[in-house]
């Protein structure tokens, strides 16, 4: 349920919102007001519904995204490969640009306020759990074991190539944003509290409007990648769970072309709905929030099948001091999260406890089922 929700669905809605938002500096008209807005109470926190252009332009982005994804598994994966050698050559293309030819200023950089002390702060635990969204994907590869050719090489190396790309990439594109735009601009200091698109704002400072809008195109693109990915990954994770007896079976289901048809559609229709609580801020922060507290949990696993002497063939680098640092990180963020924000805590274990009930009704003590 967690994977469903908090793991894909919910971060494929916030990809497609923010492609939306990003759209909207470039098309006026997504970015106008709400068609229709509600409130719906879940007895702890109340949760604002919106449908407007925005929300629309997203739902059309899932839907069509969803759509090639439920076609054929080879299909898929060459627009995906086609899509993510795209975003990578863009995004270097557009920190070289920065670097080399943007009109930033190096003085962004001095520090401001406490210094190294604010990273013992729930604030900076807080900000951590954006940073760890960002990298949220790092695990994406063994997804798609099944489909690839020799796993037990491929993957790995998948993994190691991946997370290292993307860190170099993280760390160079966030230099360029504070070359570009100072922390208080980003932060909000003018009102109307922070800046979302981060990209949008230091690509006109960087290069003026008009360049701005081109690589204001490009961080679009990126973002049709990144919910590409998601869609073509999640389903298979929801496929493997099905038939351990985890989710309904109906979701282990493939079509002839190899497709987990079932689990996209119903990974399309859950984004849909998160999109229409319309904040890419909140949904951040519950995904955030719930996959601190699971990953946790399961690296926590690491020492119960140690004592158990359940063991393979991979160890754990560095156990059980990884591990430790890793719970304690993550506990961290949790308790961040709680301390700043119990009300949207609370909403989460709501969400669990809904999740646990769709358990019961759905699955029940049916048996495993074989793959169809």
């Amino acid at each position: 349920w967690v994977s469903l929700t908090a793991g894909f669905s919910a971060p494929i809605a916030v990809a497609a919102l923010a492609f939306s938002r990003y759209l909207g500096t470039i098309v006026p008209g997504v970015s106008g007001a709400p068609w229709a807005e509600g409130v719906i109470d879940l007895g702890v926190t109340d949760v604002a519904i919106r449908l407007g252009p925005g929300q629309a332009v997203a739902m059309a982005l899932i839907i069509a995204i969803a759509g090639l994804h439920s076609f054929d598994a080879k299909i898929g994966g060459w627009v995906q490969a086609a899509f993510t050698a795209a975003k990578v050559l863009l995004i270097v293309l557009f920190i070289l640009g920065g670097l080399l030819l943007g009109e930033g200023n190096w003085d962004h950089f001095e520090t401001q306020g406490g210094g190294m002390s604010n990273i013992f702060t729930t604030a900076f635990a807080t900000s951590l759990m954006y940073v760890s969204f960002a990298y949220s994907g790092w695990n994406a590869a063994a997804y798609i074991a099944g489909e690839v050719r020799e796993p037990s090489r491929t993957i790995p190396r998948a993994l190691l190539l991946g997370t290292g790309s993307v860190m170099v990439l993280y760390v160079l594109l966030n230099l360029v944003f504070l070359y570009a735009v100072p922390t208080s601009v980003l932060a909000g200091a003018g009102g109307g509290g922070p800046v979302f698109e981060v990209g949008d704002v230091a690509a006109r400072a960087l290069f003026g409007n008009r360049a701005g809008q081109l690589v204001t195109s490009v961080i679009a693109l990126a973002l049709v990648s990144a919910v590409s990915a998601m869609v073509m990954a999640g389903p298979r994770v929801y496929a493997a769970m099905a038939r351990d007896h985890a989710l309904p079976h109906q979701l282990a289901h493939h079509n002839a072309r190899g497709v987990p048809v079932f689990a996209v559609i119903t990974q399309g229709v859950l984004g849909c709905l998160f999109v229409l609580v319309g904040d890419p801020d909140k949904l951040i922060r519950f995904v955030g929030f719930t996959l601190a507290l699971f990953t946790g949990l399961a690296v926590g696993a690491v020492f119960i099948l140690r004592a158990r002497g359940m063991t393979s063939e991979y160890k754990t680098t560095g156990y059980p001091v990884t591990p430790l640092l890793f719970i304690a990180l993550s506990a961290w963020i949790v308790y961040a999260q709680i301390k700043d924000r119990p009300v949207e805590a609370i909403a989460v274990g709501v969400v669990l406890a809904l999740g646990a009930l769709v358990y019961w009704i759905t699955v029940g003590r049916k048996p495993p089922v074989e793959e169809a």
